[in-house]
């Protein structure tokens, strides 16, 4: 994920191509992206994009006009050239050319479609090249900045081609689906970075510290005396932590904020409500790991040079998502996955599940054929393909819940718990426009009440005065 999280996004490659292919023969092997009966791609001499002042025309047409019916393509007078436009490494870009991309160009004579690598500062250079008439026809977006694009009518309304083509979404992901959707419409596919956040555990510490393992009915008060079985210091100094801060250095603890009773953004993103007591009373637990019981390390007790934390074999237990399996498996002991616990034993649990999506230039020159490589990105087919070479994991519902993708040999031995829905309820985060200025406040205010240096009563304040700005700025617009 580009942006302020990219530096901590890691993506799947574990989940064990042969269980997935097993899982894909059981739904289907074959792309679910047939071309439309009712159009052909569109003829192509050039793969440039509008010109800037048909962009800034675009961005002033109604939302109406976004919304009409998909008109039926020119007759092909030669291949319709398209952009697919993403962010990752010279490695990953080599699999993005050459299998994802170069899977799709196979599958549909009369598109040809090319990678465009994007830079380190990818979200910039995408909002550039949009307000400049040259952005590319399909291009991936990192969640909590999505709707930030669609707000800007830069993105294809989704909604005509899906009825059209009688094309589900769910059918082959899973949600969340907030990252997609602006005002009730479809902009977007969910695709890269599927599947709950979950607690990973070392099984080695547990075993060696003679503590059970966890279970998915396990609440807040396990979780804590576990830790605290699982802290060990020399000289008064400690050697090993029961878990890491993950849950609060990542972003904002939703799974544990919601399982509390509270909300951080209400669904309709019309009221901030971190300030409320449900959310602050699960702020201060997770507070309180470092601060009170002192069962977490704070940064400036993490040795330097110490590197990933969890595979340091210096913590036992490590929130992160379900894209983190692919790190798990380079460490050199046992590990298993869990649930984030109950915060008491009559709440509901819900889970937290993101996943980014990938969108279409609305003023691109072949919008159907744009169409097209929306649906392959999410095909089984792919889904496969990213899988097996560590882009991103399946999110397919048929491929999540077959018995080869869920039940492991060896490590983390079920995966049940990272299926969105399947143990527990899952939630994605609500998003508006301008949410990446809250996130950006939260993380910066609340940083310090990690390590006792000030209190959430002065924290939180001032993260909810972003936030009512930000609410009230989409307010006026929408």
């Amino acid at each position: 994920m580009p942006g302020v999280l990219i530096s901590r996004r890691r993506v799947l490659t574990g989940f064990g191509a042969a269980a997935l292919a097993l899982g894909l023969a059981s739904c289907g092997g074959a792309s679910a992206t047939t071309a439309p009966t009712s159009s052909s791609a569109q003829a192509a001499t050039s793969a440039t994009a509008p010109s800037s002042a048909a962009a800034t025309t675009a961005a002033s047409t109604t939302s109406s006009a976004a919304a009409a019916a998909p008109a039926p393509a020119a007759p092909a007078g030669g291949s319709a050239q398209l952009v697919f436009f993403t962010w990752g490494s010279a490695e990953r870009f080599k699999i993005w050319g050459d299998q994802v991309v170069g899977g799709f160009n196979k599958g549909h004579p009369g598109i040809v479609a090319t990678l465009l690598e994007g830079p380190s500062d990818y979200e910039p250079k995408l909002l550039t090249m949009a307000a400049g008439g040259t952005a590319p026809d399909v291009f991936r977006l990192s969640e909590y900045w999505a709707v930030d694009i669609f707000a800007k009518n830069f993105c294809l309304q989704l909604d005509p081609y899906l009825a059209r083509d009688k094309f589900k979404i769910e059918d082959h992901t899973s949600p969340p689906y907030t990252q997609c959707q602006y005002q009730g419409k479809w902009y977007a596919v969910p695709h890269g970075a599927a599947g709950n956040f979950v607690v990973w555990y070392n099984r080695d510490l547990f075993t060696k510290a003679q503590v059970a393992f966890p279970t998915d009915d396990w609440t807040w008060n396990d979780f804590l005396t576990t830790a605290k079985a699982l802290t060990k210091s020399d000289a008064g100094k400690p050697v090993q932590w029961g878990t890491s801060m993950e849950m609060v250095n990542y972003g904002v603890p939703y799974s544990y904020i919601w399982s509390n009773g509270g909300d951080e953004l209400t669904p309709d993103g019309k009221s901030y409500l971190l300030d409320q007591q449900p959310a602050m009373q699960a702020l201060q637990l997770l507070a309180d790991l470092t601060t009170k019981e002192h069962v977490a390390p704070t940064a400036a007790e993490i040795p330097q040079g110490l590197g990933d934390i969890f595979l340091s074999g210096k913590v036992a237990m490590h929130y992160s998502g379900a894209w983190y399996e692919a790190t798990a498996h380079q460490a050199k002991f046992d590990f298993g996955l869990v649930l984030n616990p109950k915060m008491n034993a009559s709440s509901e649990r819900v889970a937290f599940a993101e996943q980014n999506a990938t969108a279409a230039y609305r003023q691109g020159k072949h919008l159907d054929a744009a169409w097209q490589l929306l649906q392959y990105l999410i095909s089984p087919e792919n889904q496969k393909v990213e899988s097996s070479t560590g882009l991103n994991g399946p999110s397919d519902p048929a491929i999540l819940n077959s018995p080869d993708f869920l039940n492991v040999n060896g490590a983390p031995y079920s995966r049940k718990a990272i299926v969105p829905g399947l143990l527990a309820k899952t939630r994605g985060a609500t998003l508006i426009p301008g949410y990446a200025q809250i996130q950006t406040a939260y993380s910066q205010k609340l940083a310090t009440v990690w390590t006792g240096a000030t209190t959430l009563q002065n924290a939180v304040p001032q993260v909810v005065a972003v936030a009512k700005q930000v609410i009230a700025q989409d307010q006026q617009s929408g």
